[in-house]
């Protein structure tokens, strides 16, 4: 899958998008029924938490090693917080295609931003340098409530090479201001169409 041998690598993997994404349909391949466009806010965490009633494995290698969890107490109308934890660093699969599609899409999901409820947290905490795929991988994020998104410093796309459709539709509603971090680069990128169609297309100015 393009993915290194857990043995070298210096991070466990996460799996890829669950196949033909969409708001409806359940993250990561959950058994839950929690559909993506029911998620307000996913949390990276450096621990595992949740319990077997909660959590499943998001790992590339099905071996335990990144578990996504929810928590009871935080579903509120409907929409969940889901929890992605490891004890070890968190790398991004080479084929990172819609992993963050359509999070925040329902107009119950909780509003957020960047500078205090941020949709993705510590998004810092993952490895996206080795990431080839990056196609509509933030697409309809926040597309009901976020009103600011970051990609933060650490998220590399010096190894992207499809980035088409990475943003589209991403704060559609609220959004007013994006920022790609220091570290966006598109100098390997071969496809970047759509990139930013619609993207923040109410209130951005």
């Amino acid at each position: 899958n393009g993915n290194k041998e857990k043995a070298f690598n210096l991070f466990n993997t996460l799996t890829t998008a669950e196949a033909n994404a969409s708001e409806t349909s359940a993250f990561l391949d959950n058994t839950y029924g929690i559909k993506r466009g029911k998620i307000s806010q996913i949390v990276f965490e450096n621990y595992i938490g949740g319990t077997s009633a909660t959590r499943w494995d998001v790992s590339a290698q099905k071996d335990g090693s990144i578990m996504a969890w929810y928590n009871t107490n935080e579903i509120s109308n409907g929409t969940y917080i889901i929890h992605i934890g490891s004890e070890t660093v968190i790398g991004a699969n080479v084929n990172s295609s819609y992993w963050f599609s359509y999070i925040g899409k329902d107009s119950a999901c909780t509003a957020t931003n960047e500078t205090s409820n941020p949709i993705i947290k510590n998004l810092s905490a993952v490895s996206f340098g080795s990431v080839t795929n990056m196609s509509y991988m933030f697409a309809d994020l926040g597309y009901s409530n976020m009103t600011t998104f970051s990609l933060g410093s650490n998220f590399y796309t010096t190894s992207a090479e499809n980035m088409s459709g990475m943003f589209s539709n991403t704060g559609f509603s609220k959004m007013t201001s994006i920022n790609l971090g220091t570290n966006f680069d598109t100098s390997k990128a071969q496809n970047m169409t759509s990139m930013f169609e619609r993207t923040g297309y109410t209130a951005m100015t």
